[in-house]
């Protein structure tokens, strides 16, 4: 039987089922070429904060920056911006004294703040990539283009069907809308969460139940008197800032800023 001579419904009606088994297939496959793998060991588990925020993404990082550099006095919120406050502690993060340089500068964006603190990220991104937490450039582009074969081979079926419909003088219009989606899926499909290996998610995994084991101070009122012991950037990245003693003109920044869809990464 051959798919390409059929009519246009009932091929339309194969090629749905085609390209929802090719989309199908690809998750197993990008799990599969995430490597390394298995579970980690003691020493992966051994990161500090901002090194486990990394691994959760650069938005991420960012946002617990702001958390920790807002609520050391470092950085002050008005009316939706981030002004400096105060000098940094010696003991500050080189990603902290990035983003507290650039705010003093005047850079207040997501994506500038990000800008400044580039070299730095790169070198804990370099770091991570040694530990197998996150993909390295040129598995992560090996990745792109195989786990996208499905697509591809489902894609190409469709444009030589396209073809042949077009030398015809038939409509297509639901086939080109096929084709539109296999492109649009292939474009999205390698977001953030794959920067990591399947190593670096059991990593994320074993550290967030953790971190949702320790106890929570409350206050009086039932809300949460200060962050969990340990740390403040991990009660950001696991709990959310509202598990943070309450800061509207925090919360309401970062509600504004980082929780938009389209958020950098």
């Amino acid at each position: 039987m051959n798919p390409l001579a059929w009519s246009g419904d009932d091929f339309l009606g194969f090629y749905v089922l085609l390209l929802s088994g090719a989309m199908l297939a690809s998750v197993p496959l990008y799990q599969w070429l995430r490597r390394p793998g298995g579970p980690p060991a003691p020493e992966h588990l051994d990161l500090e904060p901002y090194q486990v925020a990394l691994l959760m993404g650069r938005k991420e990082t960012l946002v617990s920056a702001v958390v920790q550099l807002v609520q050391s006095g470092a950085l002050r919120i008005q009316d939706g911006l981030l002004h400096g406050a105060g000098p940094l502690a010696s003991s500050a993060h080189p990603l902290e004294k990035a983003f507290h340089a650039a705010v003093l500068q005047g850079v207040t964006d997501r994506k500038g703040l990000l800008r400044a603190a580039e070299p730095e990220l790169a070198r804990m991104e370099d770091a991570l990539r040694q530990r197998g937490l996150l993909m390295a450039s040129k598995p992560l582009q090996r990745m792109d283009t195989l786990g996208h074969l499905p697509q591809f081979a489902v894609a190409g079926l469709g444009f030589v069907k396209a073809g042949r419909e077009l030398s015809r003088d038939r409509p297509l219009g639901f086939l080109l809308l096929f084709l539109g989606l296999i492109v649009i899926f292939c474009a999205h499909w390698v977001n953030s969460q794959y920067r990591r290996s399947r190593r670096g998610d059991a990593v994320v995994q074993a550290l967030r139940a953790q971190h949702e084991a320790l106890p929570v101070p409350v206050g009086p009122q039932g809300a949460p008197s200060s962050p969990r012991p340990g740390n403040l950037v991990l009660t950001v990245l696991f709990l959310g800032a509202p598990a943070l003693p309450q800061d509207k003109e925090l919360q309401g920044y970062l509600a504004m800023e980082y929780t938009r869809p389209g958020d950098v990464t």
